[in-house]
């Protein structure tokens, strides 16, 4: 049976505050909990940090790759172009 507000609030099961300025509506029945899960479902903010991260620690990794396979080749061409100026002189 539903009951109107004016029931609820004489009952004392009007809807009280909750975090970040939500609120939670304290019906008998667990709809409070049904409504939480249902907010918590659709709540995004936390997913978009996870994104950030990864895409953040692919870039290093990516970052690191390249630095390796270049790194060989960038040592021996700096050898080459020192035996190079030395043989000039």
């Amino acid at each position: 049976m539903v009951k109107s507000k004016t029931d609820r609030d004489a009952q004392g099961l009007s809807p009280s505050p909750a975090r970040n300025g939500q609120t939670i509506n304290d019906t008998p029945g667990g709809s409070s909990m049904l409504n939480f899960i249902k907010t918590f479902h659709k709540d995004e903010d936390g997913a978009v940090t996870v994104d950030f991260v990864v895409l953040t620690a692919a870039i290093v990794l990516l970052g690191i790759a390249v630095g390796t396979a270049i790194s060989g080749g960038a040592g021996q061409l700096s050898n080459r172009i020192t035996n190079d100026l030395v043989n000039q002189v």
